[in-house]
């Protein structure tokens, strides 16, 4: 059983973003240093991404590039990378995950979940070197990537869009990620490609850049279009619809639960 947690907060992206790190014993001092020193750098890596990537930002690089400054592309690597995928998603999904808004390239739908996945691997994950760590998370506005080990599990509420004292379900993850897009909270953010009869997508996976793509592709392409996603990709997490229907889907097969 864990019985220790420590917890640090780093603000990027106008949004807090939570870093845990779960032990099986009293952290020794040499452990509290390297998780505050890694939480410090976490904190240094979101702000220099949002710098870089943030299509609110008029000097970033993404709206530098939506300007024409073209350079960029073949300037930096990085850049290349989050292009790469961004286009990449839209392949995938059909067209329903789009990286441009009003004709202009606009990332934002993959880089808060791209940006945690690459601080965890980069900056979070070497403390698992430390024998006593049972487990590792960032969590940031409803996208998490987590690392367990030993039976340990990150017990994750995805929460109710119309009720958000509410709990639509509580997941007990181990090394995975988690993903949410939904409407309660920031209202029509996303080019919807078929009906809005979705109020919220939660999706599982390895990677929280592909559950954060298919979250917010889900929840731009409707009930229909998604649930033939979901068998073909094998997806697995919950859909809530607006008439009221929760939907869970584990591994491509589908659960209906009728709400009260």
């Amino acid at each position: 059983m864990t019985d220790y947690c420590l917890h640090r907060t780093a603000e990027a992206m106008t949004i807090p973003f939570t870093i845990s790190l779960a032990s099986r014993q009293q952290p020794a001092a040499s452990l509290k240093q390297a998780f505050a020193r890694a939480c410090r750098q976490i904190q240094q890596e979101l702000k220099r991404l949002e710098s870089d990537y943030s299509a609110f930002l008029p000097d970033s690089l993404v709206s530098r590039f939506a300007q024409g400054e073209e350079r960029i592309l073949l300037a930096s690597p990085e850049f290349q990378q989050v292009y790469a995928a961004a286009l990449l998603a839209r392949e995938e999904t059909d067209g329903a995950f789009d990286p441009y808004f009003a004709g202009k390239f606009d990332p934002t739908g993959l880089v808060k979940g791209w940006a945690i996945q690459k601080c965890f691997a980069s900056l979070l994950l070497p403390l698992a070197s430390f024998p006593e760590v049972a487990g590792l998370c960032i969590n940031g506005g409803g996208d998490l990537h987590a690392w367990t080990r030993d039976g340990f599990r990150w017990k994750v509420g995805i929460e109710d869009p119309k009720q958000p004292d509410q709990l639509l379900a509580i997941y007990d993850l181990a090394s995975q990620a988690c993903a949410s897009s939904g409407f309660a909270h920031r209202g029509q953010h996303v080019t919807l490609s078929g009906p809005a009869d979705l109020s919220q997508v939660t999706v599982l996976a390895p990677s929280l850049t592909f559950a954060d793509i298919w979250a917010t592709a889900g929840l731009a392409m409707g009930e229909t279009a998604f649930k033939r996603q979901i068998a073909a990709k094998r997806l697995s997490g919950l859909y809530a619809a607006k008439d009221g229907r929760l939907v869970l889907f584990k591994e491509g097969e589908l659960h209906y639960v009728q709400k009260a």
